[in-house]
């Protein structure tokens, strides 16, 4: 009975662990990352007109693109 209850909590453990690194990857666009896909970004987004998860998605993309190529 005491072993269930150990793996019971080291699943529930793992879970929150992932759950924590997923949030922490999917932070702030504008934070981290290189400066080419920072600048790109501010820029991209000044100029979008899309809405704001639209502009957001459409961004990441061009500037991820545009990261890769000067790399």
């Amino acid at each position: 009975m005491a072993g269930n209850k150990f793996v019971a909590m080291f699943l529930m453990c793992m879970v929150v662990a992932a759950a924590m690194n997923m949030v922490i990857e999917a932070g702030d666009p504008t934070k981290g990352g290189s400066d080419v896909y920072n600048k790109c970004f501010e820029k991209c987004r000044k100029s979008c007109q899309g809405g704001e998860t639209h502009c957001e998605m459409s961004c990441d993309e061009t500037c991820d693109a545009e990261e890769l190529k000067g790399t």
